[in-house]
């Protein structure tokens, strides 16, 4: 065991030592150029600036898996396409063992076209193109991750054809179509998905079900939130074989301006939806299956963003969506706390907001209309968490009645 550890760390070391790194463009004109002169595991990296032109764009790896690493990140070296088709293309073979590291790519139509080759791609910014990141056909399982990358103002953010990709710490916003679409399995984790203006997230299987992650994500301000378009229905002799394969979880879906999450056949088996709050979409929920008090720890209550208006999708202190003020044992979207909140004063208990905070019978009538007749919900929720255990349940109301007509213990202080 100790002989192979030693000749593991041997290799290792040896490969470091035989891999090279070529420079652009002090010594390779063109980014090109430099690939060419690669060999497998060896670096390219590219001084800041902005790069442009033959040599520049429609820019393959060649089958040799290295990393093509900008020296000062993406905010200093540009990748400007022009008219070109492809800013780099995979299609020889490459896999994971490639990277594209802290490049911005503007104009183009696609700006990484990924087809029978993959690659890892971080730290990249993608603007004005047709679609910033497309991943083709699938060839077997690519696992391939895109990762703290910055998509806006293209036409679609990422669209994926590929099984097992993880898009994961991601801002896709602002482009004039989708965010993020997909025809295959998808792990979409830590992504804000905002402002693009037809869907945010949309998933579309022909009469395949394939799974979709969506965890820890805020989708704001987008045309639909989440889409689940299967473009087939199924045969009636096939229904059975639906079955829950997709989950959101602890994601805020809100201000959607159509639907939030939205079953284009609707049918409940589509997905799970889990610790997640849907909130102020022009309709929250296509079907039933998520509806209020659902088993599932899903809520519909305002997720206090500390500014939507500048894009500014951090919490407020006192959001039910922060670790700690809600049962998931975490926060529910991209973002924790970046401001104080507020509207929760003195102690809680005042559950239909008034402005002289005072608890009294109407607070009773607004919890019990919310609780049991799907009246209107909490406007502030802590002041509706009475016992302060992060639930909204008949323990509140209990402990509220109590202390209104029974001399019970007054309610727990504000957050």
């Amino acid at each position: 065991m100790c002989f192979k550890l030693i000749l593991f760390v041997l290799l290792i070391f040896a490969q470091s030592l035989f891999s090279a790194t070529h420079l652009v463009p002090s010594v390779y004109p063109t980014i090109q150029e430099g690939i060419d002169a690669a060999l497998e595991g060896d670096t390219v990296l590219v001084a800041p600036g902005t790069y442009t032109s033959i040599g520049n764009s429609d820019i393959t790896f060649n089958g040799v898996n290295l990393v093509l690493l900008s020296a000062s990140g993406a905010e200093s070296t540009i990748i400007d396409i022009g008219s070109e088709l492809y800013g780099i293309i995979f299609e020889n073979g490459e896999d994971t063992t490639s990277q594209v590291n802290g490049f911005s790519f503007r104009n183009g139509t696609y700006s990484i076209f990924m087809t029978t080759g993959i690659a890892n791609v971080l730290n990249c910014s993608f603007e004005t193109s047709q679609v910033g990141i497309f991943l083709e056909y699938p060839t077997g399982i690519s696992s391939c991750r895109i990762s703290h990358c910055r998509l806006q103002n293209n036409s679609g953010g990422i669209y994926n054809l590929k099984y097992g990709t993880l898009i994961d710490s991601c801002t896709i916003q602002n482009n004039s179509n989708y965010g993020i679409g997909m025809y295959a399995p998808t792990d979409i984790r830590y992504c804000l998905v905002a402002n693009n203006a037809w869907v945010g997230i949309m998933q579309s299987s022909g009469m395949n079900h394939y799974p979709v992650l969506v965890d820890h994500c805020t989708v704001v301000s987008n045309g639909y939130g989440i889409y689940f378009d299967r473009t087939l229905p199924l045969p009636p002799d096939k229904e059975v074989m639906v079955v829950d394969t997709s989950l959101i979880i602890n994601t805020v879906v809100a201000f959607n301006d159509s639907y939030g999450i939205y079953n284009y056949w609707d049918l409940e088996a589509e997905y799970n939806c889990v610790y997640s709050n849907v909130y102020g979409n022009g309709t929250n929920w296509q079907n039933d299956k998520y509806s209020h008090g659902d088993v599932f720890g899903n809520v519909s209550i305002d997720p206090l963003f500390c500014d939507t208006a500048t894009g500014d999708f951090t919490l407020k202190d006192n959001s039910y969506c922060t670790d700690g003020n809600n049962p998931s044992g975490s926060t529910i979207g991209v973002y924790d706390v970046g401001c104080t909140g507020g509207c929760c004063i003195g102690i809680r208990g005042n559950v239909d907001n008034s402005p002289d905070d005072i608890i009294d019978i109407g607070d009773l009538v607004y919890f019990v209309d919310w609780f049991f007749s799907g009246g209107p919900h909490l406007a502030c929720p802590p002041e509706g968490d009475l016992n302060v255990d992060t639930f909204f349940d008949i323990a509140d109301l209990v402990y509220l009645v109590s202390y209104m007509f029974a001399d019970g213990p007054e309610p727990l202080p504000c957050p």
